[in-house]
């Protein structure tokens, strides 16, 4: 393995921070929307085997909430009772 000298190390920070600091200029002035789904793509690669694990468990969790409410198990509530009871509750 090889051992950076104080000057390659800075060398190669100085580049990433180049990098990073064109890109955000580059991406900065992109859209709202465009700029959230790049967000979402990026902390995708940040833990993958860990991402795959929550979209399962929250497949399963939708699974199981569609099953009881074809069962009869729960009751559908209107977005807009929803958002009603969050404001009565936000007012208390």
């Amino acid at each position: 393995m090889k051992i950076l000298s104080w000057f390659e190390h800075h060398s190669a920070l100085h580049k990433s921070f180049a990098i990073e600091a064109k890109s955000l200029r580059t991406l900065c002035p992109l859209p709202a929307r465009s700029r959230t789904r790049l967000a979402d793509k990026l902390l995708e690669t940040l833990d993958q085997p860990r991402q795959r694990e929550f979209d399962t468990l929250w497949a399963n969790e939708v699974e199981d909430r569609i099953d009881a409410y074809e069962g009869g198990e729960i009751k559908v509530i209107s977005r807009n009772e929803v958002f009603r009871k969050l404001r009565i509750k936000k007012n208390r």
